[in-house]
C-alpha cells in the first residue's frame, strides 16, 4: 500500500515537474521534448542518501529510481486531448537519464501532460 502512495506521489510530482518544449509546425506533426525532475519536499532527489524524511517522521533512502512511462495523453486549451500511442520512456535517476521525445505531435497549444508509470495491465 505504501508503495502504491509513494507512486501516486512520484506520478503528481512528475507531473508538476515536466518541462515541456515544444517545436510546432504549422501543419506537420512535431516532437515533443520532456525533461523530468525528481524532487522530495520540493528539493533535489539525492539517491543514496539518509537524507529524506517521511510524513510520519522516518528517515529513509532512496537508491535506485528506475521506471517506464506510458501512456501519454496531451490536455489542449480548448479543453481536447490527444492521445500519443504506442510511445515509451525509459527513466533512471540515478543513470541520469531523465529526458525523453515524444513523436508525432499534432501542431496545437497544449497545456498539460497526464501518462502511466509502468505499462498497461493486459
Amino acid at each position: 500500500m505504501r508503495t502504491r502512495t509513494w507512486f501516486r506521489k512520484a506520478r503528481r510530482t512528475a507531473l508538476l515537474c515536466a518541462a515541456l518544449v515544444m517545436q510546432a509546425g504549422a501543419a506537420r506533426a512535431a516532437s515533443l521534448d520532456v525533461t523530468l525532475e525528481h524532487r522530495w519536499n520540493s528539493a533535489p532527489l539525492r539517491l543514496g542518501e539518509m537524507s529524506l524524511t517521511s510524513g510520519s517522521g522516518n528517515v529513509l533512502s532512496v537508491t535506485r529510481l528506475d521506471y517506464l512511462l506510458s501512456e501519454f495523453v496531451l490536455a489542449s486549451d480548448d479543453g481536447g486531448s490527444v492521445s500519443l500511442t504506442n510511445q515509451f520512456a525509459y527513466i533512471s535517476a540515478g543513470g541520469h537519464r531523465s529526458r525523453f521525445v515524444l513523436t508525432n505531435v499534432p501542431a496545437g497549444h497544449f497545456t498539460s501532460i497526464r501518462f502511466r508509470i509502468g505499462l498497461a495491465p493486459d
